[in-house]
C-alpha cells in the first residue's frame, strides 16, 4: 500500500501447491516441464522442410534442461537446420526425430537449489557432444538433479585432445551453472584422470591455459572417478540416438585400424651368423679355453656349463634357471645392435632383459649401457635423462631500478589526443606503477616512451 503497488485479484491465486508458468510446472519441491507442452512435443507430426525442423528444435530447446544428454539427441538433426543445406530426410534423421520426441516422455524433475548444501557437477564428453549435470545432496544422502546442460561439439572441437575436450565440458558446465555455483564450493567429477592434476602440472598448451584461467573465479575441486561411476553424464554420451549401428560404430568405436609398415633397419644377417655359432665360440679365446677344460674333465663344471650340439651353454641358478648360450665376443656388438633396433630403440633395462634371456656374457649391463650411449638415433631423438648440477641464479632484484616489467593494456575507448592504449611499467622492487598513454601499440612507440620518459625521468627518483 505504501509503495502504491496494486494487484488484480481476479488474476491472482493464493495458497496453491503448484503453479504453471511459461511452460513450466513449479511446486515446493522443484520444477518440471508442463505436461501440455510435453504432450504437444510427443504428438508433433513428421517433419517435411527446414523451417518446420527449426520450429521443432526451438520448442525442444526451451525444455532442454529437463533431458539428460540433450545434445546427443539433437546432434544428427542440427546439420539439417543450417542455412544452405539441402533438405534430405534420411532414415537416420527419422530415427533421431523419433528418439528426440520420445525423450520428453522421460523428462526429469529438477529440484530447487539450497544455499546450505554443497554442489557437485558430473561432466563427460564424447565425439558428438558434451553433457553435464548439477547435483545437490539431500538430507537423506541422495543426489538430486538441480539442472542439466549439454551441447553439440563443433567440427574444430572434435579434433581436440581428450584432456582438452574434458576440460571444455567443465568450463561449459560452470558457465551454464554460474548463477547457482558462483560463491559456493564445487566438486567436479570427471572420468579423465589428467584433469585432477591441472593445478599441479606444467602447462604447455595455450588452449588449456586459457581454460584454466576461466576456472580461477570458482572454488573448484576436481575429483577423478571411474567411467562406470560417472553414470549421470556418461550414459547419454555413450548411447547417442538417431544413428544407425554402422554410423554409431564409425563415430564411437572405429572398426578400421591403420598400420604403417616401418623399416627398423635391423641387421637380419645376424641370423645367418648365429647358424655358425660353434665356429664363432671357438674363435673366442676365453670360450675356447673353457671348452677345452670341459672336454678334459666334464665333471669339473657339470652343473654350470655344458656342450650340446657343439654349442657351449651356461646356467646361473641365482638369476636364470635355464641354460643360456655363451655369446662370443666378436658377436656382442651385433647382438646389442639387433636387440636395441628391433625393440624400437628402447631403454637399457629392456634391452638387457631381452638379451639376457637367451645369451650369457660377463658385464652385460655395463656393455649395453656403453653401446647405447653411442647410438646416433637415441642421441638425436631422445631427451637426456641425466641431471646437471648448475648454479641457480635468482632474478629477484635487491635494489630499485634493477628489474622493470612492462605490459600493454587496451585497446580502450579513444581518449583526448587519439590515445587508445596504455603502456604499464612496474618497477619490480618498489612496486611503483607508471602509466603512459599510446596512440598505437607498436614496438617503436613503446621504446620511445621508455627511452624519452621512463629512463630519463622515472629512474632519477630511485
Amino acid at each position: 500500500m505504501k509503495a502504491g503497488f496494486t494487484i488484480n485479484a481476479k488474476k491472482c491465486r493464493f495458497c496453491i501447491d503448484e503453479v504453471r508458468f511459461l511452460g513450466h510446472r513449479i511446486d515446493r519441491t522443484g520444477v518440471s516441464a508442463d505436461l501440455d507442452r510435453v504432450q504437444s512435443i510427443l504428438n508433433y507430426p513428421a517433419l517435411r522442410y527446414t523451417k518446420q525442423l527449426r520450429q521443432f528444435l526451438g520448442t525442444c530447446n526451451f525444455h532442454s534442461r529437463f533431458i539428460i544428454g540433450y545434445a546427443n539427441y539433437v546432434a544428427p538433426l542440427t546439420p539439417l537446420s543450417k542455412q544452405g543445406v539441402k533438405w534430405m530426410w534420411t532414415d537416420e534423421a527419422q530415427d533421431a526425430f523419433l528418439g528426440l520426441r520420445q525423450s520428453f516422455a522421460r523428462s526429469i524433475h529438477l529440484v530447487h537449489p539450497r544455499d546450505e548444501a554443497p554442489y557437485s557437477i558430473y561432466t563427460d564428453t564424447r565425439k558428438l557432444g558434451i553433457s553435464s549435470i548439477l547435483n545437490q545432496e539431500c538430507d537423506s544422502g541422495e543426489n538430486l538433479v538441480v539442472s542439466t546442460a549439454s551441447r553439440v561439439v563443433s567440427a574444430v572441437e572434435r579434433r581436440y585432445s581428450t584432456c582438452e575436450q574434458e576440460l571444455l565440458a567443465v568450463v561449459y558446465a560452470l558457465q551454464k551453472f554460474r548463477i547457482y555455483v558462483i560463491g559456493h564450493s564445487i566438486t567436479v567429477y570427471s572420468d579423465n584422470k589428467a584433469l585432477s592434476f591441472l593445478k599441479r602440472c606444467n602447462l604447455t598448451s595455450s588452449r588449456i591455459t586459457h581454460r584454466i584461467m576461466q576456472l580461477q573465479e570458482y572454488d573448484l575441486k576436481i575429483i577423478h572417478i571411474k567411467g562406470s561411476d560417472n553414470f549421470f553424464a556418461d550414459t547419454p554420451s555413450h548411447n547417442p540416438v538417431g544413428l544407425s549401428q554402422e554410423s554409431r560404430d564409425q563415430v564411437l568405436k572405429p572398426r578400421e585400424l591403420l598400420v604403417a609398415k616401418t623399416d627398423l633397419g635391423a641387421d637380419w644377417t645376424l641370423m645367418r651368423e648365429l647358424g655358425h655359432l660353434p665356429e664363432h665360440q671357438l674363435g673366442d679365446p676365453a670360450l675356447k679355453k673353457l671348452r677345452e677344460q670341459l672336454e678334459r674333465d666334464p665333471s669339473m663344471f657339470r652343473y654350470k656349463y655344458m656342450v650340446r650340439d657343439q654349442i657351449l651353454f651356461c646356467k646361473n641358478d641365482r638369476t636364470y634357471s635355464h641354460w643360456r648360450i655363451m655369446l662370443p665376443r666378436q658377436l656382442e656388438t651385433r647382438v646389442f645392435r639387433y636387440a636395441h633396433t628391433l625393440l624400437g630403440h628402447q631403454g637399457t633395462d629392456k634391452c638387457i632383459l631381452q638379451i639376457a634371456h637367451t645369451f650369457h656374457l660377463k658385464s652385460l649391463g655395463r656393455k649395453v649401457r656403453k653401446f647405447m650411449a653411442h647410438c646416433d638415433t637415441c642421441q638425436c631423438v631422445k631427451h637426456p635423462n641425466r641431471s646437471y648440477e648448475i648454479e641457480r641464479i635468482s632474478h629477484l632484484p635487491i635494489r630499485p631500478g634493477e628489474l622493470l616489467t612492462v605490459d600493454l593494456y587496451g585497446p580502450l575507448p579513444t581518449g583526448r589526443g587519439g590515445v587508445k592504449h596504455l603502456l604499464v611499467c612496474l618497477e619490480f622492487f618498489t612496486k611503483h606503477v607508471t602509466l603512459y598513454p599510446l596512440k598505437a601499440a607498436t614496438t617503436q612507440s613503446c621504446l620511445r616512451k621508455l627511452r624519452d620518459h621512463y629512463f630519463h625521468l622515472s629512474l632519477r627518483s630511485f
